[in-house]
């Protein structure tokens, strides 16, 4: 692996708490509006494709952000983080589904979280399955220049 700084444990955890308030706000406004509404049968179909959109919704968010250009989810570009291969490339699209499906035995009593504070290259147990990193992106690359060459 390169020589890139890896981000521990508490930013990744802090940029997990960023996308999942985010994820949050864009379904519970809808969920709220449902219930306000006077008919119960409608409210229970409409509810239940709500939940169907935001579990694949979810699923392509965390499964293919970190194949994106930004390498990463918005809570982690917010962080100044990005998901990097072996050789501190961006992950191709196959890497960055293994990496979401291993969050399942991640999760398993969060041990797999957990060891990335205990790992040496600051892995969770889905890294160690995809063989990625969380690194810290550049200073100059965290946030693009718009067309004035000024940062945003």
């Amino acid at each position: 692996m390169n020589d890139q700084k890896k981000a521990g444990f508490w930013i990744r955890l802090v940029a997990f708490a960023i996308d999942s308030v985010m994820l949050g706000l864009i379904f519970i406004i809808p969920s709220m509006l449902l219930m306000t509404t006077g008919n119960p049968e409608f409210n229970t179909i409409v509810r239940a494709f709500l939940y169907l959109i935001i579990a694949v919704g979810s699923i392509f968010y965390f499964g293919m952000m970190p194949a994106s250009k930004h390498q990463g989810t918005l809570g982690k570009r917010i962080m100044g983080l990005k998901i990097v291969d072996e050789n501190g490339n961006r992950v191709k699209a196959g890497k960055s589904w293994l990496r979401y499906i291993g969050y399942i035995p991640s999760g398993i009593l969060y041990i797999g979280f957990i060891m990335i504070a205990f790992t040496d290259g600051k892995r969770g147990l889905h890294d160690m399955i995809a063989n990625t990193y969380v690194v810290k992106a550049a200073a100059d690359s965290a946030v693009e220049p718009n067309s004035h060459g000024v940062k945003a």
